[in-house]
């Protein structure tokens, strides 16, 4: 393969259509396809001579059938620098589909470790939470029987003491709820209040921008840059104007 040929095509099926014309054509190989800015696709394909030139006409005629042939080009036994250059490319994108390969096989590899560490210390929980509810089931056992073994005034004193500590730990629960309600009305005031103070200054704005001449408002748009052509600006409504330098202000 010492001869490459190149078709050029607007759209990506053009370029599959010229592809597969140039590859019943005649004996070539598909080597490249070059996608470029504002849809422009440049399928190569290589092979001799004779081969690689029939194959370019027939996927220029096929091109041109569609509507969107743009150019065409035959390289007959091309230099061995300009095929550096070429085999490079190829030799390039190797070697990426290879490190994508490679980083795929990491993650897969990665990911079972983690789920087996995720089993292990499932596990490990499972058989700590299990001799944790053992013990526990061992203390209520000595407790109950403790009481069992105590006077019935002890057994008395000890239930007080267990009221009493439940009386004082609902108060504090409900003292705790009353602050976390005065905190959370303080915050949504505090955002009512930016809400409020966020829309006198929008309507401030607007009013300047609208006590503004029209061509004003266009030069200031046109100053911002922000991706308008200036016969886009000069199309637009004052309604118009003032939105885009609203919305400029906000993001600022």
């Amino acid at each position: 393969m010492d001869s490459y040929g190149y078709v050029e095509t607007r759209g990506l099926v053009t370029a599959i259509e010229a592809a597969d014309a140039a590859l019943k054509a005649a004996d070539v190989t598909l080597t490249n396809c070059y996608y470029v800015k504002g849809g422009i696709v440049t399928i190569e394909v290589a092979g001799d001579v004779a081969a690689v030139n029939a194959a370019v006409d027939a996927a220029s005629e096929s091109a041109r059938r569609l509507g969107n042939f743009l150019s065409s080009n035959v390289i007959a036994r091309v230099a061995s620098e300009t095929k550096k250059i070429l085999i490079s490319d190829i030799g390039k994108k190797s070697d990426e589909k290879t490190a994508d390969v490679q980083n795929d096989e990491d993650i897969i590899e990665k990911s079972d470790n983690d789920n087996e560490k995720t089993e292990v210390q499932i596990m490990t929980e499972e058989v700590i939470e299990q001799a944790v509810n053992e013990n526990a089931d061992i203390e209520n056992e000595n407790e109950n029987q403790f009481i069992k073994e105590q006077p019935e005034d002890i057994a008395e004193t000890e239930t007080e003491g267990i009221i009493e500590e439940s009386v004082q730990e609902i108060t504090e629960n409900a003292e705790t709820g009353n602050q976390n309600n005065i905190i959370q009305e303080n915050e949504e005031v505090s955002i009512t209040e930016t809400l409020k103070k966020k829309d006198e200054e929008t309507k401030k704005v607007k009013k300047q921008y609208q006590d503004m001449k029209v061509v004003d408002l266009k030069t200031k748009v046109n100053n911002l840059k922000i991706g308008y052509t200036w016969n886009q600006i000069k199309t637009m409504p004052k309604k118009k104007l003032i939105e885009i330098l609203v919305r400029n202000n906000k993001e600022e």
